[in-house]
């Protein structure tokens, strides 16, 4: 048999794969519903509703990242934790892609993370407590041809913060 018989068998294999993982990756409502089978549901937590601020926030709007951390400090005083989980993905081959694309999945992805990371990294350093995760992907690891700009910008916001652990001020 030739490679293009194995390579549509491979295609025709792995493609409701990445079906499966697109749908949990976009479904939201799948980590409450997942939440609940574990029995961990809000009502069982010590978490009351004034302990918990939603704020709209455009990863891609920068100026909107000290106003969301000034809201957050004056509604608690602190920040413990910050998640980066926002991102934008883009399915296409780089040639049929236009740079604008890349423009944009790099200012969300790798940039916004970045900047709302900078608002809220001096708070932090000021109190010496804090964590900061980013939710990154395998994209930025393991290489695929039709995400090209998504896991470049994935794979800036994986080294990124490697390396700026040496660079923090000693106090």
């Amino acid at each position: 048999m030739d490679i293009e018989f194995w390579i549509l068998a491979l295609c025709a294999l792995l493609l409701p794969a990445f079906g499966l993982l697109s749908f949990l990756r976009l479904d939201s409502d799948l980590t409450l519903l997942w939440a609940s089978w574990m029995g961990r549901r809000p009502e069982n937590g010590y978490m009351k509703e004034n302990d918990i601020l939603v704020l709209p926030l455009d990863l891609a709007d920068t100026s909107s990242h000290d106003i969301a951390t000034k809201a957050v400090l004056r509604e608690f005083g602190r920040i413990d934790i910050l998640v980066n989980n926002g991102g934008e993905t883009n399915y296409c081959f780089a040639v049929d892609a236009n740079l604008d694309v890349f423009k944009v999945l790099m200012e969300v992805n790798y940039l916004g993370t970045v900047s709302l990371t900078k608002s809220v990294l001096p708070h932090m350093m000021e109190r010496k407590q804090g964590k900061i995760v980013i939710m990154n992907s395998l994209a930025g690891i393991v290489p695929s041809p039709l995400c090209c700009g998504y896991i470049a910008s994935k794979h800036a916001l994986r080294d990124d913060p490697e390396g700026d652990h040496d660079k923090r001020p000693s106090k």
